[in-house]
């Protein structure tokens, strides 16, 4: 069933030709309208383009990227993911030719040719073409000689991080790259004999700009039909100068890319130009912007997280392009849930002993495992007192995980820290499971002394844990999301394991978590904001400017909103600890409603409101 507000948002949009125009003049913009409309539902292939993929992954893009196609696939849509092969990665898998004798390689050259070239930088740059089925989908992933080298960070795995264990200051090639993968799309399709009833999905600023390269492509009559949508998983955003936009097109002029934006850039001057990948390929798309969640996509507009600063340069072009939110479904398979039906059911009727019964048994294997095992990168340790195993833990001591990566901008670890050292010593034991990339160091030690000063009741994890990541996440009393913002969010993963979340409420979380101080019958956990209200709107601006700049956690402690967000999560840890050892029949709720809350966000669902942005498109 698709969300009648997104359903009324999409019917009523309607494509504002004004930057087709600028770049394309009147003539070729309605050639390309011709083009777009040409596109045939009932013969169309949704091609993905994700610059994640199996081999290549970072956070969650790969995930959509696995489940989405292979829900549209059972919904009858054609679908193809199209990849770049990022060979440089320790994760890369040994192409076929390099495996003589060695277990199979998963890719094999493309049935229809294993190799094509594509036009970058005024030359021709030969690319190979690697296939592989993922979950019953096709994936084609394109090599080329100097492209896609990233190292991969510490750990040889990050696509998007061109430093590695031995190339530490390594120069970032990303825009380039990325500028070359949205030019290689059309040349791939065409080479697969793919080139009419094409509705190209792309993801992120990364694959933005296949708006462009797909309209040349038309226009020079490598394509036939075809439109191009985008989903945006973060606002992040890259400039991008002309002499970059020169690779992939000669319309370089700025009178080709004329700006909606009124007010200055962050050093003073004022824009002539649009001049970001997002600012310069929204304008060009058949559709709406896309983003992961409901909330995320109003947020964009009205948050001062994303006007003030992520997304301030992008507001005249959301408004005029347009933006809806389609949630995520879950990430985690959920075939069954968390606690048996009948204790469930009992607790739904306010009988709470056995669904704490079952909770207890895996709050068990989470302390055993703790008291027995010590991942060696691990700072600080676990116990239930001077001298004290953690598997003596008394039951009304709960504990908190906190898993992740090691975003500063982002993540709000560094907030959990500040709460934590309020919280009386022995009250709660926390988990910080996260996964720290390079540049994080000083985050990485600020961590690292909470847990040396907080011995007992601190452990913290900075890579991704080896042993018991499940059985720990399904133990925790709560899971602790406080996020600075968050265009989706994970809190299902812990719903799907039997673990309530206190949530900062922003982004995708206003949606997955339902407050227990709002609503305690429906409830899966605890909400907590920043009360600003004392603040002035242009402060308050200002102070999420400063905070998302700031170098170290230390320079955040000044900070208004930032101490607000600790007071605020402060409150909700303490009101999480009273819920679990004072009301265990409010907690036992908890527990009943989460997998029910999880099952609320569907793949299918997403499916459905995917496809009404496709039909769009092609209007």
């Amino acid at each position: 069933m698709v969300d009648p507000e997104l359903s009324q948002s999409v019917s009523g949009w309607s494509h504002d030709p004004w930057a087709l125009q600028a770049l394309f003049g009147e003539t070729d913009g309605a050639r390309l309208a011709s083009g777009r409309r040409a596109v045939q539902k009932d013969r169309r292939t949704i091609v993905l383009c994700a610059y994640e993929n199996f081999f290549a992954r970072a956070g969650g893009l790969f995930q959509v990227a696995r489940l989405l196609p292979k829900t549209l696939q059972q919904h009858g849509e054609r679908v193809l993911v199209l990849s770049p092969f990022h060979a440089a990665l320790a994760t890369a898998p040994a192409r076929p030719s390099e495996s003589p004798g060695a277990a199979p390689s998963p890719l094999q050259p493309c049935r229809e040719t294993g190799e094509t070239s594509v036009r970058f930088a005024n030359t021709r740059v030969p690319l190979k073409l690697w296939e592989h089925t993922l979950d019953g989908v096709r994936w084609v992933l394109f090599e080329a000689p100097d492209y896609f080298r990233a190292r991969g960070g510490p750990k040889g795995k990050i696509p998007y991080d061109y430093t590695g264990p031995d190339h530490p200051q390594a120069p970032s090639r990303l825009d380039v790259d990325s500028l070359f993968a949205s030019a290689a799309v059309p040349s791939v399709l065409a080479a697969l004999g793919l080139t009419e009833d094409l509705v190209i999905h792309a993801q992120d600023w990364q694959l933005a700009a296949t708006a462009l390269t797909v309209k040349q492509a038309l226009l020079d009559n490598v394509l036939h039909s075809a439109s191009v949508v985008l989903s945006s998983h973060n606002p992040y955003d890259r400039v991008l100068p002309p002499g970059k936009l020169g690779l992939i097109t000669g319309r370089v002029h700025e009178r080709f890319w004329p700006t909606l934006r009124q007010t200055p850039r962050r050093d003073g001057t004022l824009p002539v130009r649009r001049d970001t990948f997002y600012e310069c390929m929204l304008p060009l798309l058949d559709a709406p912007v896309a983003t992961v969640s409901k909330s995320f996509a109003r947020e964009l507009t009205v948050h001062p997280v994303q006007t003030a600063f992520f997304a301030s340069h992008l507001q005249d072009v959301f408004r005029r392009q347009g933006v809806v939110g389609v949630d995520n479904g879950l990430f985690l398979d959920a075939n069954a849930g968390p606690f048996s039906a009948a204790a469930v059911d009992e607790a739904r009727r306010g009988n709470v002993a056995a669904i704490l019964r079952e909770k207890e048994d895996k709050r068990q294997v989470l302390l055993q495992h703790f008291a027995g095992y010590l991942q060696e990168s691990a700072r600080g340790e676990l116990n239930a007192g001077p001298g004290r195993s953690l598997a003596d833990l008394p039951p009304e001591v709960p504990v908190f995980m906190m898993f992740g990566r090691m975003d500063p901008g982002q993540k709000g670890f560094d907030v959990l820290a500040r709460a934590v050292e309020r919280i009386e010593p022995g009250r709660a034991k926390f988990i910080f499971a996260l996964e720290s990339p390079g540049g994080v160091e000083r985050w990485v030690a600020d961590l690292a002394q909470l847990a040396s000063e907080r011995q007992g009741d601190v452990t913290f994890i900075p890579d991704r844990m080896t042993d018991g990541y499940f059985d720990t996440m399904a133990g925790a009393t709560y899971c602790v999301m406080p996020s600075l913002y968050e265009p989706f969010g994970a809190a299902t993963e812990p719903y799907v394991q039997g673990t309530p979340v206190v949530a900062c409420a922003t982004g995708g979380l206003l949606q997955q978590v339902r407050n227990y101080r709002h609503d305690r019958a429906s409830a899966t956990g605890l909400l907590y904001d920043a009360d600003l209200s004392s603040l002035a709107p242009a402060d308050v601006a200002a102070h999420w400017r400063e905070l998302l700049v700031a170098a170290d956690p230390e320079t955040r402690q000044a900070n208004p909103v930032y101490r607000q967000l600790v007071e605020g999560l402060t409150d909700a840890l303490l009101e999480a600890i009273a819920i679990f050892s004072q009301r265990p029949e409010c907690y036992g709720r908890l527990l009943a409603n989460l997998y029910g809350q999880a099952l609320a966000f569907s793949w299918d669902h997403a499916a459905d409101e995917y496809r009404l942005l496709y039909d769009c498109a092609t209007r």
